[in-house]
């Protein structure tokens, strides 16, 4: 009998083994695949697939009941670590309700908790590592089956960009580095082999990427922690190098413009020339053609030289870069914290209704209170996250598996709808989003080809939040306020728009906006490491309105208002000039780009450029039509001034 069942399950894993090959051969194949690492991505993406949809239904159930769930998860925490020192030092032993919890326990930092261990951090790591994995990887991997499907019925590969933030949030989940965990994979998932990882030298892991990239025509997805390092790995290494990529790929070899003794770590060099599996002169020619002479006059995108690409992958919430792209979808399937040590949120609404990314906070990976942004109560103000209203900012808190205990991550997040009982969030936003309440949100925010159905969920269930970004009623006595202050009264009512202008202005590149111990809203520029109470553009619309107002009063003719308008702008670029004096880069570190300034004895990651390129544009466009929009015709005369102040800045971009 067992020899029986012995055969037969040999019959049976040879026939499965039979359909999955016959399957897999009438796909699409990346050029680097064999039978064997294909039929490895299909068995792979299928298991994902099936249980990635599973745990998405699960999220999303739980959040229908989000506030039993955070509970539990607490309570489930708090047992865990009842005998730990921690909790003895802070009389936590029999506490299992969030009341007294939060009554009992006090704020901390992350660094609170890498001093004691948490609230048992050695008990922790495994939790962390297997609620990543099941509760953030896997429902992402669904939502973006669920839009992009080709991601799963063909058999591409993928170009993976490890980054300085990447590398730290995969050690603290697994333990191990990014690269550590890509060796199984990128055997039959990456267009990189290992050896490119291994490689010193930024500059030299980003030849390698950029060249293997370029080899396999078919890829299809690219995964970085922002779409401004894929612009600056992949697009500005191919058309700064386009020559030795181009002999390399034509020769199968790489650095073959290289002398011998300047060639990096020859040990590698092997193990990298056997991954282009030889030369490759028809994709050589291709490469070359498009990096040299673009497409249609301009220079070739990412959707050029990859036409099955479909989607950027990034691993933080910024958004930066994505201009770059092109028309290229960008998305950033998870809200991760390298603080928080694990994943947050998941984007469900890969299609952004919100107008940007947003997540919903996952019920289930940790415990989340939320400290009002306008609260000079501090912690005592903390509310649990089923309690978040629509459109309001929240500081965020976290209590987890990995030992941090009502910790401050420094995340300040925006609530722009509820999920049943939770919130989802945007991190990282604009000064200010008109957000509003309203019922019954229709299917379609969902991503697409996802119904309620897949999810397991009744008809009736709904997102409440804002589609359309109208003005709440809330705000709209903030509105007049904030417009007063600038100098925008009633009777200005042509001036309006200006002051919503200044309502939703975004933070310049290089700033970010901060609560005090008070939970009172700061902001800290990156570039001069100086703070500030207001928003960093308020004082900008101010002049500005000032201006007009002056202006519109003198009434005078249209050469004095042309010729106001003028000495303005140029005020503002001999300024802007002067403030980047010193400044030079960018500079490549191993996270990235950096600017510096060796006067000062400064260094920065933001373009300190940028700041100032923002504010002009700003200030020409609102003069522009406030008081030049009539004079169209002296308008096409002067419009040699704003390409000379453009030009300005840029020379000043280039140090």
């Amino acid at each position: 009998m067992l020899a029986y069942l012995g055969r037969l399950s040999k019959v049976a894993g040879a026939c499965a083994g039979g359909v999955v090959l016959y399957d897999a051969s009438n796909r699409d194949w990346s050029v680097q695949h064999t039978k064997w690492t294909a039929a490895k991505q299909y068995v792979l993406i299928f298991l994902l697939k099936l249980l990635g949809r599973r745990q998405l239904k699960q999220l999303c159930r739980d959040a229908q009941r989000g506030d039993e769930v955070q509970k539990q998860l607490l309570a489930e925490i708090l047992r865990r670590h009842q005998d730990s020192p921690y909790a003895f030092q802070n009389g936590l032993q029999g506490v299992a309700t969030y009341d007294i919890f939060r009554e009992s326990h006090p704020l901390t930092e992350p660094t609170d908790a890498l001093e004691t261990k948490g609230l048992g951090k050695e008990l922790g790591t495994k939790e962390v590592s297997k609620l990543f994995l099941q509760r953030g990887f896997l429902p992402a991997f669904a939502v973006l089956s669920y839009t992009f499907p080709s991601i799963e019925e063909e058999l591409q590969r993928l170009t993976v960009l490890p980054s300085g933030p990447d590398q730290r949030l995969a050690t603290a989940l697994f333990g191990a580095s990014l690269k550590d965990r890509l060796r199984w994979l990128g055997s039959f998932l990456c267009t990189s082999p290992m050896a490119a990882y291994d490689l010193k030298t930024e500059a030299d892991r980003r030849y390698a990427h950029t060249l293997f990239s370029l080899k396999d025509r078919s890829l299809n997805m690219i995964q970085a922690s922002s779409a401004k390092l894929v612009y600056d790995t992949l697009m500005k290494t191919a058309s700064d190098h386009r020559r030795h990529l181009v002999q390399d790929l034509r020769n199968g070899h790489l650095w073959d413009r290289r002398l011998p003794e300047e060639v990096p770590q020859p040990e590698l060099r092997a193990a990298l020339d056997a991954a282009l599996r030889g030369p490759d002169g028809r994709r050589a020619l291709e490469v070359e053609k498009l990096l040299k002479r673009g497409v249609g006059g301009a220079p070739a995108g990412a959707k050029d030289l990859w036409p099955h690409l479909q989607v950027v992958l990034v691993t933080t919430m910024n958004d930066e870069g994505k201009q770059d792209l092109g028309d290229l979808p960008v998305y950033s399937p998870l809200y991760t914290s390298s603080k928080a040590l694990g994943h947050l949120g998941v984007n469900i609404f890969p299609e952004e209704p919100f107008g940007r990314w947003t997540y919903l906070l996952d019920p289930g990976s940790m415990f989340f209170e939320l400290i009002p942004s306008n609260s000079s109560r501090g912690m005592a103000s903390a509310i649990p996250a089923w309690e978040a209203e629509v459109g309001s900012r929240y500081e965020l808190l976290v209590t987890s598996y990995s030992g941090l205990c009502r910790c401050r991550t420094g995340d300040t997040v925006r609530v722009h709808a509820m999920y049943g009982k939770m919130p989802v969030v945007k991190g990282e936003y604009p000064a200010w989003i008109p957000v509003d309440k309203a019922a019954g949100v229709p299917q379609r925010l969902l991503c697409p080809g996802l119904s309620l159905d897949d999810l397991g969920l009744s008809s009736d269930s709904e997102l409440t939040g804002d589609v359309h970004h109208q003005e709440s009623e809330n705000s709209d006595g903030d509105f007049k306020e904030f417009a007063k202050s600038l100098g925008v009264d009633a009777e200005d009512g042509d001036l309006l728009w200006v002051a919503k202008e200044a309502f939703e202005a975004p933070l310049p590149s290089g700033w970010s906006e901060h609560l005090d111990p008070e939970g009172r809203v700061y902001f800290f520029s990156q570039v001069t490491q100086q703070s500030s109470w207001s928003h960093p553009m308020d004082d900008v619309f101010r002049e500005l309105i000032q201006l007009i107002k002056s202006v519109r009063r003198l009434d005078p003719p249209e050469a004095s208002v042309m010729e106001a308008v003028q000495s303005h702008l140029q005020s503002t670029h001999d300024r802007a000039t002067a403030a980047l004096e010193g400044w030079s880069g960018p500079y490549m570190a191993e996270d990235g780009e950096y600017f510096c300034n060796f006067q000062q004895g400064v260094s920065t990651w933001h373009n300190p450029v940028q700041e100032w390129q923002t504010e002009l544009a700003v200030r020409q466009q609102v003069l522009h039509r406030c008081l030049l929009q009539g004079f169209a015709k002296a308008w096409n005369q002067h419009s040699f001034f704003w390409s000379s102040a453009r030009c300005g800045i840029w020379i000043c971009i280039r140090f």
